[in-house]
């Protein structure tokens, strides 16, 4: 776990910057609204921030995830539940 500056162990909350940032706040309500846990919400934060980071860095926009991207999702909708 990444401490903060006052050695709380408490990670801070992960900026999604390139993009998908648009998308950060809506999807962060989304996992709120669910009822996922709060180290969760910040897990995927973090990953939709590395996968925004990493289509920023290959000069790709959201739409380049494609369809493919939506299918991976539907076949883990079931996993992501289960972290609840």
């Amino acid at each position: 776990m990444v401490s903060d500056a006052r050695g709380s162990g408490i990670r801070p909350p992960a900026v999604v910057t390139g993009p998908l940032a648009e998308h950060a706040d809506g999807f962060r309500r989304f996992l709120v609204d669910q009822g996922y846990a709060r180290g969760t919400i910040g897990a995927l934060m973090s990953l939709m921030a590395h996968v925004s980071q990493w289509l920023d860095d290959q000069g790709s926009a959201v739409d380049a995830l494609g369809s493919a991207a939506e299918v991976r999702s539907e076949e883990h909708t079931s996993e992501l539940q289960s972290l609840r």
